[in-house]
């Protein structure tokens, strides 16, 4: 198995072991059950998503979306200790909605209230 994949699975081992105290509440066994049901993305997936944006993705994220098509509403990745949330993996599908929101914008994204939520920039 692939580096980065095992340090996620490492991850996951280590959120599930401490997620009440990472997320200051427990979390529900509806939200792990659809975690661990989420699949990887096949190969024809992400070739699509390459084509569809005229990309060539990196061996590792091609890797990391084999193993887990995104990670749902789940933030398995922490930025730093301290940090109050952590990020979620988007699945390709999601990625593909919100990049065609901006693909051929060039405007701000806090342009876009109603896409990325209020934030202290657009109140």
């Amino acid at each position: 198995m692939n580096h980065i994949v095992e340090l996620i699975k490492s991850n996951e081992q280590l959120f599930f072991e401490n997620a009440e105290e990472l997320n200051d509440e427990e979390v529900e066994q509806e939200d792990i059950d659809e975690y661990f049901a989420i699949q990887g993305a096949t190969e024809e997936q992400l070739n699509a998503f390459e084509q569809q944006f005229q990309i060539k993705l990196p061996e590792d994220f091609k890797n990391v979306y084999r193993y887990k098509n995104g990670s749902g509403y789940l933030s398995l990745v922490w930025p730093q200790e301290g940090f109050y949330r952590g990020y979620r993996l988007l699945s390709l599908q999601e990625m593909s909605k919100k990049k065609s929101y901006f693909q051929n914008e060039n405007r701000k994204m806090i342009e876009f209230p109603d896409v990325i939520g209020k934030n202290k920039y657009n109140n």
